[in-house]
């Protein structure tokens, strides 16, 4: 799914993710770039008040602190970045991650906190990297959100299990949600692509597609493909 801005092509991707080490291999092989998500490292406080109550209160601190700096941030991205207000809040959010951070490099005592301590600094440069790029979100509970869905159905009523039936059902569904989230109608888009296909003849070429694709298309076609435009609205 895409919304808003992409990455060039000739660039690395970046991808919004957990820990998870697989992740880590497409980083190292210099594929895409980290964005690590921020409710994963809250759940690592959650975590670790529920198993050590005697560090219950600095984990609740740290809570909060990841709370403010989701505020901060909700406030900043409502404005553009040449607003003033995205400036006033844009510099309160790299105050607050300053001060986090060195309470990061504390030394402490006890081995649940060093060890998100060291979690936290081995990760740091992608858990700021929506600091600098604010079309980044600060986690990835949409995408795990609209996830959850495409892969229960998978295993319980879709029966798809080729490979080549599950690349286009992932090409599909990110072209569907894709449209969602910019309030497009996947119906007209699609019926809109095919239609051009046609008239070409062909399928657009690779220097074109990107013209084509549904976060891409021009102000005109985006207004008559919404799904509350009045030539999607039934008829009386």
């Amino acid at each position: 799914m895409i919304k808003g801005p992409i990455v060039n092509p000739k660039e690395k991707k970046i991808i919004n993710v957990d820990k998870f080490s697989s992740y880590k291999v497409l980083e190292r092989l210099g594929l895409v770039e980290l964005a690590f998500c921020w409710a994963h490292q809250r759940r690592e406080f959650i975590d670790a008040k529920t198993k050590y109550p005697e560090i219950t209160s600095w984990a609740e601190e740290w809570i909060e602190k990841i709370g403010t700096l989701y505020y901060i941030n909700n406030k900043r991205i409502k404005y553009n970045p040449e607003d003033s207000l995205f400036k006033e809040y844009d510099q309160k959010l790299r105050e607050k991650l300053n001060e986090i951070y060195s309470l990061v490099n504390i030394e402490y005592s006890h081995p649940a906190q060093t060890a998100i301590m060291d979690s936290m600094k081995e990760h740091w440069k992608g858990l700021t990297l929506f600091v600098d790029s604010p079309e980044i979100p600060m986690d990835n509970n949409l995408a795990e959100r609209i996830l959850r869905l495409i892969v229960l159905g998978r295993k319980n009523y879709w029966g798809n299990h080729s490979l080549w039936a599950g690349e286009l059902t992932a090409a599909m569904f990110s072209i569907i949600q894709t449209c969602l989230m910019h309030e497009i109608s996947p119906r007209a888009y699609l019926t809109y692509y095919l239609t051009e296909c046609t008239k070409r003849g062909s399928v657009p070429s690779e220097d074109e597609i990107e013209s084509f694709l549904p976060h891409k298309l021009s102000e005109e076609s985006s207004e008559r493909l919404r799904m509350n435009s009045p030539e999607m609205r039934a008829p009386p």
